[in-house]
C-alpha cells in the first residue's frame, strides 16, 4: 500500500512558523496547565486527549482551542513511546487552525496545471525506469517465497546495498513500515511486488561521504564532561549491609576489599571467572562497604543516558550553551549530571529536552529561556 501526503497540506510545523510570523506574541499552551491531557477509554480503546490553546497576545480572551487523541500504547515504531507528545503536536496543530490559519494551501489554476504536468512527467520517468531494470533482471532471479515475501537471497543483497550507501537495513525497515511495507524487523517480510522499486529506492541514495582522517587535535565531544563522572554526593549512612561478591571474586586481592580501595589499574590482574568490568564493580560495592554507605539505587540506564545525550547535543546544536542545559537539569532534578538521575527522573527528563529541542525548532522558547525559567 503507497503511503501519500496532499501536497498542498500544511504541516504542523509549517503551521507553528506562520503562527509565529502572525502572533509574534504568540504562545501555545495547554488549556489546564495542571492537567494539560487525560487518559480515556473510548470504545475498548486507551487514548490519551491532550487540549491545546493558541494565545495570540498574553491577555488573548479567546484563544484558539484545538483537542486531539492518541491511541496507547501507540501502534507503529514512531508513535509507540511518544504517545503524549504526539497528541500535543496535534493539538497544537488544530489549535492554530482554529485561529484562521489554513491546512491548505491555496493554488492559483496555473500551479494546479503545473503541479499536474510534473506529476506526468514523473511517472513518465518511473514507467521508463521500471523498464529498463526488467530488462536488466538476470533471467534466473531467484524465486520469490512461498508466503509472498522476498527470498533470503534478496533481503542480503537489499542489506548490501543499503550498506553501500551508508544506510542501515532498521532504519530502511522503519521508514518502509510506515508506508504499509513489511512488518518494520525483518527484511523478509517485503512482498515480492516491491523488491525491484526498492532496489530503485536504494540505488538513488546519495552515496556516503569518504570518512575523513581523524584529527590529533580534535575537541572532546561537547555534550560530555567531568561532571558526568562526578561521584554522588555523601548517602547518609544507614544499618551496615553485608554486600555479598561474586563466586568467583574469592581470589579478589584481600587488600582492595578492606581498604576500600579504587577500581584497578590497567596493570591489576582481573581474578579468575571475572572480567575488568565485574571486577571493577566488585571493588566499587567494596568501597562503598566499607565506608558504611549505601549502594545508589535506581539509577540511570545505559539506554535513558544514549537518549538524554542525543537531546543535549540537538539543544548545542540549535545554540544551548552545555551550562544552561546542565543550570535547568538542576533546577527541574537537584542534579547536574546525567549519570546521577534516577530511572524515574531520567524519563522526565528525556521529556522536558525534547519538549525545549521543540519550543527552540518552532520558535516557542529562545535558547536560554528554560536555563532561566
Amino acid at each position: 500500500m503507497a503511503f501519500k501526503v496532499d501536497p498542498d497540506y500544511v504541516d504542523v510545523a509549517e503551521r507553528i512558523r506562520e503562527f509565529k510570523t502572525t502572533y509574534p506574541d504568540g504562545t501555545l499552551q495547554p488549556v489546564d496547565h495542571d492537567n494539560p491531557y487525560i487518559v480515556q477509554e473510548i470504545g475498548g480503546e486507551t487514548v490519551i486527549v491532550y487540549h491545546a490553546a493558541a494565545f495570540r497576545t498574553p491577555d488573548d480572551p479567546r484563544p484558539g482551542i484545538g483537542v486531539a487523541s492518541e491511541p496507547y500504547p501507540g501502534k507503529t515504531p514512531y508513535t509507540k513511546g511518544s504517545e503524549i507528545q504526539n497528541a500535543e503536536t496535534s493539538a497544537w496543530g488544530r489549535a492554530i487552525v482554529a485561529l484562521g490559519i489554513p491546512t491548505k494551501r491555496v493554488a492559483s489554476s496555473e500551479e494546479v496545471r503545473n503541479r499536474e504536468a510534473e506529476r506526468s512527467t514523473q511517472q513518465d520517468q518511473q514507467r521508463e525506469q521500471a523498464a529498463a531494470v526488467q530488462q536488466a533482471a538476470p533471467a534466473t532471479a531467484p524465486a520469490p517465497a512461498g508466503n509472498g515475501t522476498i527470498t533470503q537471497a534478496q533481503a542480503k543483497q537489499l542489506h548490501e546495498n543499503l550498506v553501500a550507501k551508508g544506510r542501515g537495513s532498521k532504519w530502511f525497515l522503519g521508514v518502509i513500515a510506515s508506508k504499509g511495507i513489511g512488518d518494520g524487523e525483518h527484511l523478509t517480510s517485503i512482498p515480492s511486488g516491491e523488491y525491484d522499486r526498492l532496489l530503485e529506492i536504494v540505488a538513488g541514495f546519495t552515496d556516503p561521504p569518504p570518512p575523513e582522517p581523524p584529527s590529533p587535535a580534535a575537541a572532546p565531544a561537547p555534550t560530555v564532561s567531568a561532571d558526568d563522572f562526578a561521584e554522588p554526593a555523601q548517602v547518609a549512612q544507614e544499618p551496615h549491609q553485608e554486600v555479598a561478591a561474586p563466586a568467583a571474586a574469592s581470589a579478589a586481592p584481600e587488600s582492595s576489599a578492606t581498604a576500600g580501595a579504587a577500581p584497578a589499574d590497567e596493570g591489576e590482574e582481573v581474578p579468575p571467572g571475572m572480567d575488568a568490568e565485574q571486577y571493577k564493580a566488585y571493588l566499587e560495592e567494596q568501597r562503598i562497604a566499607a565506608a558504611g554507605q549505601t549502594k545508589r539505587k535506581a539509577t540511570v540506564t545505559p539506554q535513558q543516558l544514549t537518549r538524554l545525550g542525543a537531546q543535549c547535543a540537538e539543544l548545542e546544536n540549535l545554540g544551548v550553551g552545555e551550562q544552561e542545559w546542565r543550570t535547568y537539569m538542576e533546577t527541574e532534578e537537584g542534579v547536574r549530571s546525567r549519570k546521577l538521575l534516577t530511572k524515574t527522573a531520567a524519563v522526565r527528563m528525556i521529556d522536558r529536552l525534547r519538549r525545549w529541542n521543540v519550543d527552540l525548532q518552532t520558535g516557542v522558547v529562545g535558547a536560554s529561556e528554560k536555563a532561566v525559567a
